[in-house]
């Protein structure tokens, strides 16, 4: 399964109220009490009630982490292109999203160096592939 494929798979789990399925999908973290997490995941299912899951735009790989771009829809979105970034991180070969799809670098996630050097590679691509994006959205029928 690739990083689009499992971020798929998260939001169509969120899209049917599948808490437990999200959690399962969710990298490991230190110290948050699984109570916050169904609690913000809970808000997500609320949101998507109201509008639609993010579309997925591009992804890329490196090494063990990967970056996913999202399109979000919503309420106040429907001039704009708004791209985002969701970040997973393989473990045991199944990709999990971080916590906070567009953060990484939190504490509570206790990924080691190598692994956040890799993220802020990904993160500096999207940012520099964002504003490229959203003309070749825009500029398409």
């Amino acid at each position: 399964m690739t990083a689009a494929e499992a971020t798929a798979q998260f939001f169509s789990a969120i899209t049917a109220n599948d808490i437990d399925a999200a959690i399962a999908m969710t990298a490991p973290m230190k110290d948050v009490p699984e109570e916050a997490i169904r609690n913000k995941y809970q808000k997500w299912v609320e949101f998507t009630k109201k509008t639609r899951q993010p579309q997925i735009i591009a992804h890329l790989q490196l090494n063990q982490t990967a970056i996913v771009v999202l399109r979000e829809f919503g309420e106040g979105k429907e001039n704009r292109i708004d791209l985002d970034p969701a970040y997973l991180i393989m473990c045991d070969d199944k990709w999990f999203v971080t916590f906070e799809f567009t953060e990484f670098d939190q504490p509570y996630h206790g990924f080691d160096e190598a692994t956040l050097v890799s993220f802020y590679k990904l993160q500096e691509w999207f940012k520099s592939q964002k504003p490229l994006l959203q003309d070749l959205l825009r500029d398409s029928p």
